[in-house]
């Protein structure tokens, strides 16, 4: 038997709550992501920089400098590795959009298909119990 009036008033509050979240911890993350590139962006212009003052100091350049380019490479590595491999920012926000793209569609769906409960329940419940923090993808639907 399908949904009553009641019933889909209550599943589509709890799933555009879900869809909220995941659109917020999109964004959350692709904010990160700029950040993060900002943050590398501007060590590696500070690297050409003091590497630049480095070259135009002539046969001996500062060891100062040369120290400082030296390390500010290595730091523009570090933060390269640890903020796209280990956070994964963009992966992250394309899981969270993903998830946030799939509650839509169930809303969608209840709206304007009137499903029947025994297929639309197994589908909600695995879109919202799915953790895109996770490196796996949305498991996809079956029927």
């Amino acid at each position: 038997m399908p949904f009553t009036q009641a019933e889909k008033e209550e599943l589509t509050k709890e799933l555009d709550a879900a869809r909220a979240t995941a659109e917020h911890w999109s964004k959350f993350n692709h904010g990160y992501e700029i950040i993060f590139r900002v943050i590398i962006a501007l060590m590696s212009a500070a690297v050409a920089v003091f590497s630049a003052i480095a070259a135009l100091d002539g046969t001996h350049p500062s060891v100062k400098l040369s120290a400082a380019s030296g390390i500010l490479s290595g730091l523009v590595a570090i933060v390269t590795g640890f903020a796209f491999q280990t956070f994964d920012f963009a992966g992250r926000r394309a899981r969270w959009a993903s998830k946030a793209n799939e509650l839509i569609g169930l809303i969608s769906r209840l709206k304007y298909l009137n499903p029947e409960p025994e297929d639309f329940i197994p589908r909600k419940n695995t879109v919202i119990s799915y953790d895109p923090d996770n490196s796996a993808p949305l498991p996809a639907e079956t029927h």
